[in-house]
């Protein structure tokens, strides 16, 4: 009942590391393009809110102008 099994198993190691390494580029792959997609979208917020700015300061200046000429007015009266 004491019989031996025996162990010949063979690895086929230059597989094994073809594997690693394609799973290893899919995943960098896979972070490169999420990182990509967030960094374009803070260049995208930051476009928006340095237009959300400049619209407050024209409108800030519009505002203004014509308060001056508000004020002219009365004065002239």
């Amino acid at each position: 009942m004491n019989s031996t099994i025996p162990f010949d198993i063979h690895y086929d190691s230059t597989g094994a590391i073809l594997f690693i390494i394609v799973v290893l580029f899919w995943y960098s792959l896979g972070i490169v393009c999420l990182l990509g997609m967030q960094i374009k979208g803070r260049d995208e917020t930051v476009e928006d809110y340095a237009r959300y700015q400049a619209k407050l300061l024209i409108e800030n200046l519009r505002d203004q102008t014509h308060t001056k000429q508000i004020l002219g007015i009365f004065i002239k009266q």
